[in-house]
Formats: structure tokens, sequence, C-alpha cells
């Protein structure tokens, strides 16, 4: 399929039908990547904060072949990537000026066609529109590059993923008043 023929429709997820494709899409997604123990099931692929997230789906066809998520924490929540540092990480600002993206995945058969931009562009409109200046990510390997050239930037920080087969992600930033005014 070539890009030009593609249109993607973008929402944000509303039904638990909508969920249960999303979980099967991150599980093809990652299993395809070799992120993930081929044992793993597509519960697993959802997490406590999946209920507090919006959560973003690209149709084709009526058909969900990609997915990110943006949290917006409240001062008392527990931070997803919070779960690998005992404190803060330096960089960072407040929880109250960025939102947490992750989990982003894109269906292998759709995989080079322009989604993954066009994706992080509604990542960083969510954010904008929720009151956020900033983006939290993780990211890893050679996607760590692809997120830089939206506008990411590395903080230096390196952590483990217990979600996401063991391996070792990059913390990233994106100052969205930097990429307000152009296209990722």
């Amino acid at each position: 399929m070539a890009l030009a023929t593609i249109d993607f429709t973008f929402s944000s997820l509303i039904t638990e039908d909508e969920y249960l494709e999303v979980l099967a899409l991150r599980l093809k997604s990652y299993k395809s990547a070799k992120k993930i123990p081929p044992t793993t099931t597509r519960a697993q692929m959802g997490d406590e904060f999946d209920s507090r997230s919006k959560i973003i789906i690209a149709k084709h066809d009526d058909k969900i072949v990609g997915s990110v998520r943006v949290i917006f924490h409240q001062p008392e929540d527990e931070l997803s990537y919070g779960r690998y540092f005992a404190v803060p990480p330096p960089g960072l600002p407040s929880r109250q000026e960025y939102a947490e993206a992750s989990r982003m995945c894109i269906d292998p058969n759709y995989q080079g066609m322009g989604l993954f931009y066009k994706l992080a562009e509604e990542m960083v409109n969510i954010a904008i529109n929720g009151g956020r200046t900033f983006i939290v990510g993780g990211s890893t390997g050679k996607l760590t590059d692809v997120w830089l050239k939206c506008g990411f930037r590395k903080l230096g920080i390196q952590y483990i993923s217990q979600d996401i087969g063991g391996i070792p992600h990059e913390l990233i930033l994106l100052d969205t008043r930097l990429v307000m005014n152009r296209n990722i």
C-alpha cells in the first residue's frame, strides 16, 4: 500500500471492544519487533495506566492499525516511568507540566507508511490541549533516533523496562512549544 492511498482516521479509544483490539495490536506489534516473549498474552499488554490514559487510535478501513497512550497524572498518582526510579530523575519538569506517552504500536503491515509521525502529532496535540508543555517518553534502540527527529531530546537516563521484555530504554523529553508550529 502506498502512503498516498491510505486514509487514516484518528480518535480516542472509547469502547471496550476497541481496547481489546488495541491490546491485540500491541501484542502483534511488540512480538513482531521481538520486544516481548512469544508466550506473552493479549491480557498482559494492558496495565493499570491504561485506565487513566487517553489512548489514541489510528484506523484504516475500520481496523485499528496504530495506537499510543498519553497519561495525565494527578499529583498523587504513581508515574508510569516513575516505577523505575526511587526519586524523579534530573531534567524532568514538574509533573503538572508534562504528560507521559507510551505503548506506541503500529501494525507491522502499516510500518514505514508515515503513521508513526502522524501518531506523534496526535500525541502532541493531546498534550497541548490537555495543558501540558512537555511529553516524557521512553524509547529503545533505533526508535530513539526517530523520536529525536520528532523533536524529543535524550535526558541521559536509562532504565530496564519490566513491561517490555527487560529491554533497556532511554528516557526522552519533548518541549511541545518547539514543535507546535511545524509538522513532526
